[in-house]
This record gives structure tokens, C-alpha cells and sequence, in this order.
């Protein structure tokens, strides 16, 4: 560091001698250096510098004898000088040297120094959680904790090769979901165990320079189809909620006429009691038609679309009926028991006209449980549960008629009947015992667990096969049952279940 003594007049102009500029901050953030100068009349200089630097950030001492200085920045200052993106003048501070011969001569020396910077970096863990169910998103935190607080932000959104990553930058919280081709992976059977999580990391900044990162390994949870559930009792006919199929009811897709016209099951049909709303009964003929049962939403749907009816009397709406839907086999139903179903209907610019019974085909005795005829043109019933006590004990088969009448007397006609969840309650054989099963299906083919989760009040489970859903239910008083239910649980193993409620 050059230094230039200037002497008062009549003393001879010194000359220098070599000096250096400061060192780099070490370690600690001290900076060291020296000024040397020379003096032509050969006097002792001394050198003298502030306790603190121009701009506060650190303090001096220096040598008087042989200028020898060390700046000590202070742990703010350093600290300060690691802001990242922070102005420059952070980073350096200045103070001035002054020389002197003792004979009046005296020249100044402005030291710039350089402030070493310091940082302490954070701490950081991820902590996941578990795949949600439906779904397989995984939400999780990172905790981070920063010996010089200092404020913190996250990253480390991003797309990895199995799903996509999203990082709250201000709490560090993440949400990862993974793609449907990584899940479809992890549920082939003997997948390794690359396919069942995957990984990214968290970067955790103070701001300084510092850093921290946390790793995260998720879960990835198998794509999977819910299992479907229903029952059966052994007392009780199959296919009551229309699962898939007509499976055990046969439909007579033509029409049926009531009052003993035609017959049902080999019984001639019962007298449909109420007549159309304008007196109208049913039709003489009719020129087209038609009548379709299908299974739709789980529904038994019987639709009729007719033309050219003849209404009788004249000038009244005339009653056209079918399809109809009756069960294949016969049930004991003892007296006492219900039975229960749902239905709905709706007719166009028509009316219904629709009618369920009972047969029993030992005497070919019938008794109704719905009796029910549109009032106005297009009316629409929503679903209504009908709940019918069987008075009798006999072998019954169950008859749903659709039907509808001319309400517009356009010769035109045409209505829609659907029904669903056949039930018998309370059908309790005499010895109190009933058997059954739950039966599961699951579109992946998974293996499937059965388990009781709310069971029955009034009775007990005297056997129940977790791997079949078969059960035997015991009644507590066999001579007076009351109806009873409990809750079974199908499983699949990845997450997808279905809760069944059987009705005793």
C-alpha cells in the first residue's frame, strides 16, 4: 500500500517504501495488512486508525510501530454480506489510517476491506403421509428449523416419472400425485418394489446461501376397482335387486289383460280394481305396439309404446297392460312377513296404470300390493319403497305389472314401470334359522374378505365364512322373530370396499 508523507516546509519530502493491500478475510472473516512508509529525515512513524469502521460493521486495531491492522467484521455484518441478491456495498467497509513523522508531517490512507461472509444452513425432513384411498394422492410437511432464523422458502415442485410434485414455497407442505400408469404398475401382480413408490426432494433455502435437503420417498397405492355387494337368503329368491340380469324373473314382453283375461304363471290374472280416472277401462283393440324389459341402473324398466287404441267405453281413455315381470320360483313366505320393493313410473303424454301382486300357486290366490293409476296426462311417480304384510302363509311368486291409459284419447299410449330391491322381512322359518350369503364381485378380480362389521340385535351369527360371505343367522325367540339386519364389509386388499346391510 503506497503511502505519501507529506512534511511541513523546511523538512525534506519523504520517500515510501513498499506496502501491500489488505489480505482476503480468512476463516473467521479477519482481514490483516500493513502500511509501511518512509520518511526522507529518517523520523519514526507512527500509525493510528478509529476503533470502528467507516460504516459500522466491524472494529480496527493496528500496530502504532509498524501499521500491522486486522478488521474484525462483526457476525451481523458477515451475515449480512451472505444476503443473497443483497446490495454490494454489504459485502466491504472502510476506515482511514493516519501516519505521522512527530514533526507535523502527516498523510492519510484509506483501507477498503472486504467483509467475509457467514451462514449457518438449515435443517430440513419430509415427513409423507399415507396414499389417500380413491385417489393415491400423498400430501406430507417439511420441517425446517434455521440457527440464524432467518426466513425460509421451499421448492422442489416438479414432475418425476410416475407423478407430479407441488411445494407450498412459504410452509413447505407438498402434494404428490401419481400418474394412472404408475398405479396400474404397482397392482400387476409380483411388482418390485421400484413400482410401489417413487421419490423427489425438497430444497429448503434461507436466503443466505444456505441450504438444506430433504428427501421423500411416497407410496404408491395400486389403481383398484371397488368390489359390488349383495345378499341372498336361503328363503328368499335370487336377483331381487336386479343386480346385472333378470336372472330368475321371466318378462312377458306382450300385452296382458287383467281381470282373468290372460294368465300369469298359470293363473288367470287378478281384476285390476280402479279404472282409469275418466272411466275408462280396458282398451277393445289396438293397431301397433310394443313392450320391451331391460335391466338399466340396477332397475327392472318395463316400457310399452302403442297406437290405434280403441278406447272403451267411447270417449274414455283406454287401459292397455303389459309387460309384465314375475319371479321363476315360488317362496314360502309365512304370515306375518313383508314384502318390500321400490318403484317408479312415468308416461309420456299418457297416464300409467300399474299393478304387483302376489301368487300363490298352490290355489291361485292373488293379492295386491300396488294398485296405482296416473290421475293426469304425463305424471311422474318418483321411487317410492311399498312395504306389503303378507297375511297368509303360502308358496308365492311376485307379479309387476306395467300398464297405461289413453289419458290425451289420442289413441296413442304408452308408460314405463320400474322396479328394484325385492325384499321378504321377517320370513323366519319356524326353527328361527336362516341361511344366506354376502357375494362380492370385483371387476379387477382381486380376492375378496368378508367381514361382519355391525351385527344383528335380534339374533345371532351363529357361522360366518370371511372367505365366501356365507352365514347362518339364529333367531333369539324362534316364535316370535322380529325382523333383524347386520352389516357385512367386502374387501379387496387394495383399499376398495363395499358395505352390504342383510335384512333378516
Amino acid at each position: 500500500m503506497r503511502v505519501d508523507v507529506l512534511l511541513p516546509a523546511g523538512q525534506r519530502r519523504p520517500h515510501r517504501r513498499a506496502g501491500r493491500h489488505p489480505n482476503a478475510p480468512d476463516v473467521a472473516g479477519l482481514v490483516t495488512g500493513t502500511v509501511a512508509g518512509s520518511d526522507a529525515d529518517g523520523d519514526t512513524l507512527t500509525y493510528s486508525a478509529p476503533t470502528s469502521s467507516n460504516f459500522g460493521r466491524g472494529a480496527v486495531s493496528i500496530n502504532a510501530a509498524t501499521g500491522a491492522f486486522t478488521f474484525t467484521p462483526t457476525a451481523a455484518a458477515r451475515h449480512a454480506a451472505a444476503l443473497v441478491g443483497g446490495l454490494p456495498g454489504l459485502s466491504a467497509d472502510t476506515f482511514t489510517i493516519t501516519v505521522r513523522d512527530g514533526y507535523g508531517g502527516v498523510t492519510l490512507v484509506p483501507v477498503v476491506v472486504s467483509i467475509g461472509t457467514a451462514n449457518n444452513a438449515p435443517t430440513a425432513f419430509a415427513t409423507p403421509g399415507a396414499p389417500i384411498a380413491g385417489t393415491g394422492v400423498v400430501t406430507g410437511t417439511t420441517t425446517a428449523s434455521d440457527p440464524d432464523n432467518d426466513p425460509l422458502t421451499y421448492s422442489g415442485s416438479t414432475t418425476t416419472s410416475k407423478g407430479t410434485v407441488v411445494v407450498n414455497a412459504s410452509t413447505g407442505a407438498f402434494t404428490y400425485t401419481p400418474t394412472i400408469a404408475a398405479r396400474n404398475a404397482a397392482r400387476v401382480p409380483g411388482a418390485p418394489a421400484s413400482a410401489l413408490s417413487d421419490t423427489f426432494t425438497i430444497t429448503v433455502a434461507d436466503g443466505h446461501g444456505g441450504f438444506a435437503l430433504a428427501p421423500v420417498s411416497v407410496a404408491i397405492l395400486p389403481s383398484n376397482n371397488a368390489p359390488v355387494a349383495s345378499f341372498a337368503l336361503s328363503s328368499s329368491f335370487p336377483n331381487g335387486n336386479f343386480v346385472n340380469n333378470l336372472t330368475g324373473w321371466t318378462a312377458i314382453n306382450s300385452r296382458v289383460r287383467m281381470g282373468g283375461a290372460d294368465s300369469v304363471a298359470g293363473r288367470p290374472t287378478p281384476v285390476d280394481p280402479t279404472t282409469a280416472p275418466d272411466g275408462g277401462t280396458e282398451a277393445s283393440s289396438l293397431t301397433t305396439q310394443s313392450y320391451t324389459t331391460t335391466v338399466t341402473n340396477g332397475r327392472a324398466v318395463m316400457t310399452s309404446n302403442l297406437g290405434g287404441v280403441v278406447n272403451t267405453p267411447p270417449g274414455s281413455g283406454g287401459v292397455v297392460h303389459g309387460p309384465v315381470v314375475v319371479s321363476n320360483d315360488p317362496i314360502f313366505i309365512r304370515g306375518g312377513a313383508t314384502v318390500q320393493f321400490d318403484w317408479e313410473a312415468s308416461a309420456g303424454q299418457d297416464a300409467y296404470d300399474v299393478l304387483a301382486y302376489i301368487l300363490e300357486v298352490n290355489t291361485g290366490a292373488t293379492s295386491l300390493m300396488l294398485n296405482a293409476t296416473g290421475t293426469q296426462a304425463s305424471p311422474n311417480q318418483p321411487v317410492t319403497v311399498v312395504n306389503f304384510p303378507v297375511v297368509t302363509s303360502g308358496d308365492y311368486k311376485f307379479v309387476f305389472v306395467s300398464g297405461s291409459w289413453d289419458a290425451t284419447r289420442g289413441q296413442a299410449a304408452g308408460a314405463r314401470l320400474s322396479i328394484d330391491n325385492v325384499k321378504i322381512l321377517g320370513n323366519i322359518p319356524l326353527n328361527g334359522t336362516v341361511t344366506g350369503s354376502v357375494t362380492g364381485t370385483d371387476a379387477d378380480g382381486d380376492t375378496l374378505t368378508y367381514a361382519v362389521t355391525s351385527a344383528p340385535t335380534n339374533g345371532t351369527l351363529s357361522a360366518f365364512d370371511s372367505a365366501t360371505g356365507a352365514f347362518t343367522y339364529q333367531a333369539t325367540d324362534p316364535n316370535n322373530p322380529a325382523t333383524d339386519s347386520f352389516v357385512v364389509t367386502v374387501t379387496d386388499g387394495f383399499g376398495g370396499s363395499a358395505a352390504v346391510t342383510v335384512t333378516i
